[in-house]
């Protein structure tokens, strides 16, 4: 954990001074830290992630999103057998520089076993960028899992963005991530990728993403 810990401080310290804006960035809703949480509870989260755009031609600028999520019925047994399910609805906001800014929300059905869980998701958002308004729809389905005997648990998530809108490339968007918690409380780093333009070699093609969380269970 603390070892976790070192290299997000090193990572915020490294990128904090940098500034850039994208507009896909504003999308690809990741898991939260509700991944977790109790499988057999009723859970509620709140989390805080800061994103930074990878872009080897420019300068790079940070984003900001918020992100709440609780489950709409407590988690049920399936079958007795270490196996559960719920929904969870999904509430975020990002914001970038200027007034760039996204506010999503979505809902997501989750299945847990003891070690391992699949989570697919649905997000609608409201996004503003360069004064220009765009609806996209995002579909996602992720996996997670526990390492033995360590509270931390990983993440792959894969997700297509539909923007609406002719003059913008739908994305394919490929998630790897961790959060570790100590208690209540939640930190986590993830890595995203745009499928579509590391295929073509476009250097404005990732960025990272740092969360702090507290979740309720």
């Amino acid at each position: 954990m603390k070892t976790l810990f070192k290299t997000i401080v090193y990572l915020k310290l490294i990128t904090g001074f940098l500034l850039s804006n994208n507009i896909n960035a504003f999308v690809g809703i990741n898991p939260t830290s509700s991944i977790t949480a109790e499988n057999d509870q009723f859970s509620f989260s709140i989390n805080g992630t800061e994103y930074y755009t990878f872009n080897q031609s420019e300068d790079i600028v940070s984003y900001k999103r918020y992100v709440i999520e609780f489950d709409i019925y407590k988690p049920r047994e399936i079958k007795k057998n270490n196996k559960w399910d719920n929904l969870s609805l999904i509430l975020s906001s990002t914001s970038g520089f200027e007034d760039n800014n996204s506010q999503s929300y979505g809902i997501s059905y989750n299945f847990n076993k003891r070690k391992f869980g699949i989570t697919s998701s649905l997000h609608s958002h409201n996004l503003k960028f360069d004064s220009f308004e765009y609806t996209p729809l995002e579909a996602s389905a992720s996996f997670h899992f526990r390492f033995r005997k360590k509270e931390i648990k990983p993440f792959i998530q894969l997700s297509y963005v539909d923007f609406n809108d002719e003059l913008i490339d739908n994305q394919t968007i490929l998630n790897l991530g961790a959060f570790s918690r100590i208690k209540n409380l939640s930190i986590g780093t993830n890595i995203v990728s745009y499928v579509e333009k590391l295929k073509k070699g476009d250097d404005s093609f990732s960025y990272l993403g740092v969360s702090l969380s507290y979740i309720f269970d």
